[in-house]
């Protein structure tokens, strides 16, 4: 990920793999993928997981009384990254009170949404496909 300066390529992901002969290739480029203003406290990141998934978070921890976290759970199958999770969580800096939290398994379409079952179509999204509506509906958000 790069930082935003309005373009594309700027706010996308890129994922390269290891080719057979060692060089990395790049396997996906999806433009527009995450959200990123460019000031403190809203910087994505990717973290890898031990099971070979990696997860994008985004994030706004500074700007506003409305604080948020999502993160995407990418896995790798049949050839292709796909979205496996999707996870929402805020709270209002000014009510405590106001709170969310959801949590959902994009394959299987189950998940908790402030700790009561929630259910969706379960499917395989591609990555290059996905957009956050699917988890922010099944979510309520």
């Amino acid at each position: 990920m790069k930082p935003d300066d309005g373009t594309d390529e700027n706010n996308a992901v890129y994922i390269y793999l290891a080719g057979e002969d060692g060089p990395l290739a790049l396997k996906s480029a999806v433009p527009n993928k995450v959200w990123q203003y460019g000031m403190a406290g809203q910087a994505p990141s990717v973290t890898a997981l031990p099971n070979g998934s990696l997860v994008i978070t985004t994030h706004n921890d500074s700007v506003g009384r409305d604080r948020w976290e999502q993160k995407l759970t990418i896995a790798y199958r049949n050839f292709d990254f796909v979205v496996g999770g999707y996870t929402y969580s805020s709270y209002d800096t000014l009510n405590l009170d106001n709170t969310s939290h959801c949590d959902l398994n994009v394959l299987t379409g189950k998940g908790k949404s402030n700790d009561k079952p929630v259910s969706a179509k379960g499917e395989l999204v591609l990555l290059n496909d996905g957009n956050d509506d699917r988890g922010q509906h099944a979510c309520g958000i």
